[in-house]
């Protein structure tokens, strides 16, 4: 049975990600932090590693992007999941007797016009699993978390109120990476990484041959060279796959207009039902 390493502990969302992608057929191994699932990975403790690298509401997570470039790791698939905060604390607490609240930055920012309304003290902890953990085999009172509906249950913890993201269409992309480039079948979706000369017009010229060959980008993003200061890398997503003519002829281009350039991965795109919600 092959190794899967995630960020967290049982009831986390990068768990339920994982859950998700690969279902009952691998051996999940919970890390503590982004680089330990990463170290898994590259000492072959783990076949595969899954962490979250953009969120609907609040953007790119960056120490993932940073971590397949620096580690130079491969992008072999994806998962989109909607994220559902719950508020939750152990048993006999209710919303009047919480005097603090504790989850992952991403969480607390993500339910923050929920949270003010409230006026609750704020504290961040390494995920919102670990802190579900920690409250649970402590029996805090006082103290409530934010983490998912399935923390809650696997830990034995009392929801105080459900949902409570400030946008409702509120999602989690997890990328699935590998240390080698595997074949995927059907990929649709590529990921690459470049940086471009220093010259006037020269991020124009480099993507300029994803229009006139009709490539779809789909997200374009800097992100800074950490030994040359005020020098940047690009990530880029776009649609395809790179046996496509159309794609082989943008890459080439971008090649030409660009100091360096890596593959990240070309994978199959995740499917996500995007819910239509009615304001009321």
């Amino acid at each position: 049975m092959e190794k899967i390493a995630y960020m967290g502990v049982p009831g986390s969302y990068t768990e339920e990600a994982a859950l998700g992608y690969f279902e009952n057929k691998v051996k999940l191994i919970g890390c503590p932090g982004f680089h330990d699932v990463v170290d898994r990975l590259l000492s072959k403790n783990a076949r595969y590693a899954i962490l979250p690298v953009e969120n609907s509401s609040t953007g790119s997570i960056h120490q993932t992007l940073d971590l397949i470039r620096q580690k130079n790791l491969t992008i072999v698939g994806e998962v989109v999941q909607k994220i559902e905060h719950y508020l939750i604390a152990v048993k006999g607490t209710n919303l009047s007797s919480v005097k603090k609240v504790i989850s992952h930055p991403q969480g607390l920012e993500q339910c923050g016009d929920y949270l003010r309304k409230w006026g609750w003290e704020l504290a961040t902890g390494v995920n919102t699993a670990v802190v579900a953990q920690e409250v649970a085999q402590k029996n805090e009172r006082g103290v409530a978390v934010i983490a998912s509906k399935r923390a809650a249950e696997f830990y034995g913890l009392e929801i105080l109120d459900e949902k409570i993201q400030d946008n409702n269409h509120n999602s989690t992309r997890f990328v699935v990476l590998s240390e080698s480039d595997d074949l995927v079948v059907d990929a649709d979706k590529i990921s690459l990484v470049f940086i471009v000369k220093n010259a006037p017009g020269s991020l124009f010229a480099a993507i300029e041959g994803f229009a006139t060959n009709k490539v779809n980008l789909i997200k374009l993003e800097s992100r800074p060279i950490w030994d040359e200061p005020w020098h940047y890398f690009f990530f880029m997503d776009l649609e395809g796959n790179v046996h496509d003519e159309n794609i082989k002829k943008a890459i080439e281009y971008l090649k030409i207009h660009c100091k360096s350039y890596r593959l990240l991965g070309n994978y199959k795109k995740a499917s996500f039902k995007q819910e239509v919600i009615h304001e009321s």
